[in-house]
C-alpha cells in the first residue's frame, strides 16, 4: 500500500506507473492502516501473467480481423505483422490500465493499413467492432503516434523467411541437394504458418527477423524430413566458421518458442482461442475492474 501523511486519501484517483487507486466511495476494506496508523490503500493492478495473456488475446483479434486469412478485414502479411508490432510497442512504454486496447489495437489496424499502403477503412473497422468506436480511433491517433515515439518502421520475418527459402531453391539445383518442388512448397506453407503463430508473442521483439526467420527454416526442417539439405545449404551460406557459430548460437535461443509455436499448427484459429478463452476471461475481468479508462 501507499500511504499520506496527511492522513486522507485523495479526493481523485491518482496513477503511479499505471496503478488504479481507489476513490474514496469505494469500498471501506480497501483503506487499512499501517503500524503507525497512518491510512494505506490497496492497488489494484494486473499481474504479469494477466499482461501477457491480454497481450495475447489483442493480438489474436489483431490477426482474426485484419490477418491475411481472416474473413473480416482481409489484407496482406505485413498489415497484421505491423499493427501487432505497433501494440507490442505502444503497450512497452503505456499501460492498459490508462488507455482502452480495444481502441489501441483497432488505431493500430488503422495506421498499419496506411503504413503498408494497404488501407483500412474506417467503416470496415466500425462494422467489425462497433459504430461507438470510430470516433475513438481517430481520437487516439495522435496519442498512438506519441506512444510509438513517431517511429512507423518495422520489419517482420516473412521476408528473410522467403529469401531463405528461394535461396534454397536456388542452392538446391546449384548443388543438387535432391529437394523437389513439393519440398520447397511445404517448407514455405509450414514457414509462413508458424510466423503467423509467433507475432502475437515477445520473440519478435526480443529477436532479429532475419535470426527468427533462420530458427523457422531450421525447425520445419526438422519436421519435414529436411535436415541434411537444409545444413547443407546453410554451410554454403556461411563460409566463415565463426560467423555461423555465432549466428546459431543466437538461433538457439529462439528455437524453443518455434517449437512452441509448431505444436499449434494443427489446430484451427478458434480452437486455439478456445483453448485459451477461460485465461483470457479472467484477465479481462482484471482489467475491467482495474482500469482508469472505464471509469470515463
Amino acid at each position: 500500500g501507499s500511504s499520506y501523511s496527511s492522513g486522507r486519501l485523495p479526493p481523485h484517483p491518482i496513477t503511479k506507473a499505471g496503478v488504479k487507486r481507489p476513490r474514496p466511495d469505494e469500498e471501506d476494506d480497501k483503506i487499512n492502516t499501517d503500524n503507525k496508523g497512518v491510512p494505506t490503500v490497496e492497488l489494484e493492478a494486473l499481474t504479469a501473467g494477466d499482461e501477457e495473456a491480454l497481450l495475447e488475446y489483442f493480438g489474436y483479434m489483431i490477426q482474426d480481423s485484419c490477418g491475411h486469412r481472416s474473413e473480416s478485414i482481409k489484407r496482406g502479411l505485413n498489415v497484421q505483422a505491423t499493427a501487432l508490432t505497433f501494440s507490442y510497442r505502444f503497450f512497452l512504454s503505456n499501460s492498459m490500465l490508462d488507455f482502452d486496447p480495444k481502441v489501441v489495437l483497432m488505431a493500430c489496424m488503422f495506421l498499419a493499413g496506411k503504413v503498408e499502403y494497404d488501407y483500412i477503412r474506417l467503416s470496415e473497422l466500425k462494422d467489425v467492432f462497433g459504430e461507438k468506436y470510430g470516433r475513438h480511433i481517430i481520437e487516439f491517433e495522435g496519442s498512438l503516434l506519441q506512444g510509438l515515439g513517431f517511429c512507423l518502421k518495422t520489419f517482420h520475418p516473412y521476408n528473410p523467411f522467403f529469401g531463405l527459402v528461394n535461396g534454397l531453391e536456388n542452392v538446391n539445383h546449384v548443388k543438387k541437394l535432391g529437394l523437389t518442388a513439393g519440398d520447397l512448397s511445404r517448407v514455405y506453407a509450414a514457414g509462413q504458418e508458424t510466423i503467423d503463430l509467433l507475432l502475437p508473442t515477445d520473440v519478435p521483439l526480443l529477436h532479429a527477423p532475419a535470426r527468427i526467420a533462420l530458427a523457422v527454416l531450421l525447425v520445419c526442417a526438422v519436421e519435414l524430413g529436411m535436415v541434411e539439405p537444409v545444413e547443407s545449404y546453410l554451410s554454403y551460406c556461411f563460409e566463415e566458421e565463426d560467423e555461423y557459430a555465432s549466428i546459431m548460437n543466437e538461433v538457439t535461443l529462439i528455437r524453443p518458442a518455434v517449437e512452441k509455436a509448431r505444436l499449434d499448427v494443427p489446430k484451427s484459429l478458434e480452437e486455439r482461442k478456445q483453448s485459451r478463452m477461460e485465461v483470457w476471461k479472467e484477465a479481462m475481468a482484471c482489467l475491467k475492474k482495474a482500469a482508469r479508462w472505464g471509469t470515463k
